[in-house]
Order: C-alpha cells, then sequence, then structure tokens
C-alpha cells in the first residue's frame, strides 16, 4: 500500500488519488469541467499522461460512500467516458460496487477499484518514479558521509581533532544501516537493475514491513536503524521514516564538521 490511511470523505480521496497519480509523472486535476458529445462534464480526478506512447487521458470518479456503488452509476460514467474520448475510465469505491454495475463494466474500457486495487495499480510506479528520487534528493549527503570509501570526505576528516575523528567514525557505524536503505532505493539503483536485466527488471519495492525481511539481518549485523522504518506498514511512511531518520543523521554529521562537509 501507498498510503497507511484510508481517506476519510470524498474530497480528501479525490485529492489523494490526485496526489498519488501527480507523483507517478502524469499531469492531473481535480473537479476539471471537459467537453464532451453531450455537454460540459465535471470529472472528479482528469488524468493526462504524456510519457506513454501514444499519451493517454484517463477519468477517475472516487466514491466514498457508505453503500456499494450501483449500476446506474457505472452506465452514466461509461457514456461520460466514451463520449469525451477518453482513453478509459475508472470508479474507486471505498464501499465496493453491486454485482449489477460489475456486470455493466465489463466489455468496456472503465475499472472499478477498491482504495486497495487502486493503490496497487499505480504502485510499482509511484515507487519507481517518485519514492527513488525523494531518496535521492533528501539523503544525498548522508551516503556521501557513511560509504565505505570517499577521499574527499575522509581528507576533511583527517583535519579534525582527535575527539571529532572519533565522533566521525563512530557516526559511520551508527548510521551505517540506514545509508544503505538510501543506497538501494536510488533511481541510480534502479536503472541499473534495468540496464542489467532489460524492462522485465525486477521492481526494487521492498516487502513490507522491512522488519520481517531485513531487519533480521541488520540485528545479526550489528547494524541498528529506527523502529519506524522496519515497522513501517506503506510506502510512504517508509519514504517519511528514512528521510526523517537520515535528516537526522545528517544533522549530527554536519555538527561534527560545523558545516555540511
Amino acid at each position: 500500500m501507498i498510503e497507511s490511511m484510508e481517506p476519510t470523505s470524498w474530497r480528501d480521496l479525490q485529492n489523494v488519488v490526485a496526489r498519488i497519480l501527480r507523483e507517478t509523472g502524469v499531469i492531473t486535476a481535480v473537479e476539471k469541467t471537459i467537453q464532451t458529445a453531450r455537454g460540459d462534464v465535471s470529472i472528479d480526478v482528469w488524468v493526462h499522461d504524456p510519457t506513454a506512447t501514444p499519451t493517454q487521458t484517463y477519468l477517475i470518479e472516487c466514491k466514498r460512500w457508505r453503500s456499494r456503488v450501483p449500476q446506474t452509476i457505472v452506465h452514466a460514467f461509461r457514456a461520460v467516458v466514451g463520449d469525451s474520448g477518453a482513453n478509459w475510465g475508472a470508479i474507486i469505491s471505498i464501499a465496493g460496487f453491486q454485482k449489477g454495475a460489475i456486470k455493466a463494466a465489463e466489455y468496456s474500457n472503465l475499472r472499478l477499484l477498491s482504495w486497495t486495487e487502486f493503490q496497487a495499480l499505480f504502485a510499482e510506479r509511484w515507487f519507481s518514479h517518485y519514492f527513488v528520487s525523494e531518496i535521492a534528493k533528501e539523503t544525498d549527503p548522508l551516503l556521501e558521509y557513511t560509504e565505505p570509501i570517499n577521499s574527499r570526505i575522509f581528507k576533511k576528516a583527517d583535519l579534525l581533532s582527535e575527539d571529532l575523528r572519533q565522533e566521525f567514525r563512530r557516526l559511520r557505524v551508527e548510521h551505517q544501516a540506514i545509508g544503505m536503505l538510501c543506497l538501494l532505493y536510488r533511481a541510480h539503483a534502479a536503472s541499473a537493475l534495468r540496464l542489467v536485466l532489460g524492462e522485465n527488471a525486477p521492481t526494487l519495492m521492498p516487502s513490507l514491513p522491512l522488519r520481517k525481511t531485513i531487519g533480521t539481518y541488520l540485528d545479526a549485523e550489528g547494524m541498528p536503524i529506527a523502529d519506524e522504518i522496519l515497522d513501517a506498514s506503506s510506502y510512504r511512511t517508509l519514504l517519511e521514516s528514512i528521510i526523517r531518520e537520515a535528516k537526522k543523521a545528517i544533522a549530527q554529521f554536519d555538527e561534527v564538521f560545523g558545516e555540511r562537509a
């Protein structure tokens, strides 16, 4: 799951949907009025993907109802999608869909999605486009401080007092684990994997929570890492936790050097 919390209102739902899609690299607009063959229609989330070949436009309706979406809504939105010239459409429903609605969407370019299904549909693209770029942007100094060989940083460390050099070495050990995570979840790591294995390369998306996978390894190697990172149940929570801990570590290194080394 990208998000840890379920949207609390229809407006929250459409805003979060638009944000996730925007973070995948597409253009989004909320409550956009579009022209169709039968007149103007307001769309909850309008999406245009300029990176697709050919480019794609899709329309999304967000239903934060207590009851399941009926087939009348599906029939009406199928007509809007068809009359607008969009490539496809989707209805996202928190409560689900009636059997008639599911039947009405068959053999059409309309997808009926739960909140979980919507996130799963875009999870890999969100991770490869947004997660890894944010990691690179926000945590780059930590990599320099913790990578095994960095002659520039080491030369600066050699100019420190003995006490500060010892503190520098201690911090490198303390923050080795999060430094490794930041290195793994970077854009160049994903690019390198695709370069070697081609477009069919597996995603770098980890299984959550990390405590069940790499947590055991980190404990065995004596490399501590924050519980909020190991126990994160969504990718956004994981991203925010890594960045938050990385910035704390960077600040500690900066204090040792008296500046950004």
